[in-house]
């Protein structure tokens, strides 16, 4: 199970680095195409969009993730019901787009919900099939469904962004990645429902579901109430800035939270037994978690500056501050980003619930507060919504889990040394090179310095934590590095043997 663990974290951290990497070629043509006022318009729709999509999974993927075993009737079941759910969130979008565009007084965000409306259907079809996937721990061909959505997705949108359809090409660019993800895991599990429809498995799914559902809104809502409240108070250009802020935060999120947290779900699930194991599992993913997001979120506040004006353009400008001050949440993400599997695989669904509604309440009374200082005071907003809801989370998860929360603390020692040796040194490069560099000649020092750095200082304070990183690392390099470490053992052994051949020589002699 290590092994396939690893195998999908890897798959999903490469595929996932491969997929940002287009995506954010992507953005950038469009956001030199399109204006902030686009932007958030788009930014505005997709609040209630996402909502809508996670009310259509229902919490099922989780639930058929967990299940031991599954029958024709359970997945039948959970795909008629993910389709119903699907088609009432297109309904409800549809009709309520005057509504939401009353809201934020935009008239034109009232467009973009109703083409959007389609969206929920078409995910919900592929609810089951993503589910058979994670339980088979199918990491590679979702990776590969990701990617393929982005190209295409994005392909199309900067077509029609340069050739004048403005915020229709972002609408677009949604509606081709929902059509050909959702084909694409067909395809690959080619899995058909049947017409069974089992009420009282209905009535087990929905039961478990919706509490995992409505905790994962409440999870999701303490982002997107961010953008609502910016949306609505001061407007679709102040939110337009913030998506792009937002953006650079999810890309690096992307790149090193959320892979890892697709795969603690069904790992977690398997050692709900053994409650000793999964705590150490839990800790052993924080503490290579850390190792791997703190240098990339840190060493993107020393940089953001670059890398907004290089890849998105002078105009964006305005979303550098905002940018660096959400990358401060990274701090204790870690520790609580994937207490909700947890918590769920051992079977305690409603305190994840309450989690979650705390932390909703928190995000929104400091943000409505904060976001009266600027799209900066709501980006303060955020991080200080991670660092107040932290206690409360490791008290949880030591009561029901045994994770004890001075472990988890320890667990962060080796990335925060590292990371503040990194960030010195990337300081230093700065502060040096500065004045005789260019942006782009400046962002690659800084880089090339910084993880240098982190890569040394790993190696020689912590190198058994970077072993096991290294050997994490998927198919033929995986392998390969596991060779390297079998001969370097392998020498080892050979030369104390070799001295004691001579010790014994010398002895006799």
């Amino acid at each position: 199970m290590q092994r396939q663990a690893a195998n999908g974290v890897m798959w999903s951290i490469v595929a996932s680095g491969s997929q940002q990497v287009l995506s954010l070629l992507i953005f950038a043509i469009l956001a030199r195409q399109l204006t902030p006022l686009e932007f958030g318009i788009m930014g505005m729709a997709a609040i209630f969009l996402e909502i809508v999509n996670l009310i259509g999974r229902a919490g099922l993927i989780e639930v058929l993730v967990q299940r031991k075993d599954l029958s024709e009737d359970e997945t039948s079941t959970a795909f008629w019901s993910s389709l119903a759910l699907g088609l009432l969130g297109t309904l409800l979008l549809w009709g309520g787009a005057g509504l939401i565009s009353a809201f934020f007084q935009v008239p034109e965000v009232a467009r973009v919900v109703q083409w959007l409306a389609l969206v929920p259907t078409i995910n919900a079809m592929a609810t089951v099939h993503e589910a058979l996937l994670r339980r088979v721990m199918g990491f590679r061909i979702l990776a590969l469904r990701g990617m393929a959505g982005t190209l295409v997705s994005g392909g199309v949108a900067v077509l029609m962004a340069t050739t004048g359809f403005g915020v229709m090409s972002l609408v677009a660019q949604s509606l081709v990645a929902a059509v050909l993800t959702t084909g694409v895991m067909w395809y690959c599990t080619r899995w058909t429902p049947s017409l069974a429809f089992v009420v009282p498995e209905f009535k087990r799914q929905m039961r478990m579901g919706t509490t995992l559902c409505v905790s994962t809104l409440l999870g999701m809502g303490n982002q997107r109430i961010v953008d609502l409240v910016v949306g609505h108070v001061l407007g679709a250009v102040s939110l337009g800035y913030m998506r792009v802020a937002w953006r650079g935060f999810d890309t690096l999120l992307d790149l090193g939270m959320r892979p890892v947290v697709q795969v603690t779900f069904p790992v977690f699930s398997r050692l709900q037994q053994d409650l000793i194991a999964l705590s150490s599992a839990y800790i052993r993913l924080a503490r290579l978690t850390a190792l791997i997001i703190y240098p990339i979120f840190i060493g993107s506040i020393l940089v953001a500056p670059e890398i907004i004006r290089l890849a998105f353009g002078d105009q964006w400008e305005s979303s550098i501050v905002p940018m660096q001050v959400l990358a401060l949440s990274v701090l204790s993400m870690p520790m609580i980003y994937f207490k909700s599997n947890a918590l769920v695989a051992v079977g305690h669904a409603r305190p994840v619930l309450w989690l979650n509604v705390l932390e909703f309440g928190v995000s929104f009374g400091i943000v409505f507060v904060l976001c009266r200082y600027g799209i900066e005071g709501a980006a303060w907003g955020n991080v200080l919504r991670v660092i107040v809801v932290a206690p409360p989370i490791m008290w949880a998860l030591q009561h029901y889990v045994g994770i004890h929360w001075k472990q988890l603390l320890g667990s962060m020692i080796p990335a925060t040394v590292c990371t503040g040796l990194m960030v010195a040194a990337a300081l230093a490069v700065r502060l040096a090179l500065a004045p005789y560099f260019s942006a782009a000649g400046l962002l690659v020092a800084i880089v090339t310095a910084g993880a240098i750095c982190y890569g040394l200082v790993l190696v020689l304070l912590y190198r058994g934590l970077f072993d096991e990183l290294v050997t994490m690392l998927p198919g033929r390099i995986g392998r390969l590095a596991g060779v390297l470490n079998v001969w370097k053992a392998r020498g080892e052994a050979g030369g104390a043997a070799s001295k004691d051949r001579q010790a014994e020589v010398f002895q006799k002699k």
